[in-house]
């Protein structure tokens, strides 16, 4: 890699850190102030709201900039949020690849013991972030929130 080749990509993964701390800001100031649905609105996230069930987990696509926004979200929001939520950090993801048509879903599971709750990005119906961090088990189990009537 040449020097210049190594100050452009320094550049522009830069300017993505800088673009996900900005993004932080914005989703810490919709979770305390405002509502999801508002806050969706303004990052340009689609708040999913069919009841269309997970697709298994799978790794992210093989696209580049999906991994790459995905590494940063994690980074980031662990740096702004000592313990980031499933709920943050895909909102970041999300922010952060506004231009691919995100869309933010929300599931929970009742186990004999307590409810669990997950959030979770999908771009094209396939899952980018969020699910693999949850066992086949749980997405066999999870129910996907909607907007609709039961």
């Amino acid at each position: 890699m040449t020097r210049r080749a190594a100050l452009q990509r320094r550049f522009r993964m830069g300017s993505v850190f800088f673009e996900a701390a900005i993004g932080s800001i914005l989703i810490r100031y919709g979770l305390a102030k405002r509502s999801l649905p508002w806050l969706c609105a303004r990052l340009g996230i689609e708040l999913g709201s069919d009841r269309a069930e997970p697709k298994p987990p799978s790794k992210h696509p093989g696209d580049p900039e999906v991994k790459s926004a995905v590494r940063v979200a994690v980074r980031v929001s662990k740096k702004f949020w000592k313990t980031p939520t499933c709920l943050q950090q895909s909102l970041l993801v999300g922010y952060l690849l506004r231009a691919k048509a995100p869309v933010l879903r929300i599931g929970w599971w009742r186990p004999p013991h307590g409810n669990h709750g997950h959030a979770w990005i999908e771009i094209n119906g396939v899952p980018v972030s969020g699910l693999a961090n949850v066992g086949p088990d749980w997405t066999e189990k999870i129910s996907v929130l909607g907007r609709g009537p039961e």
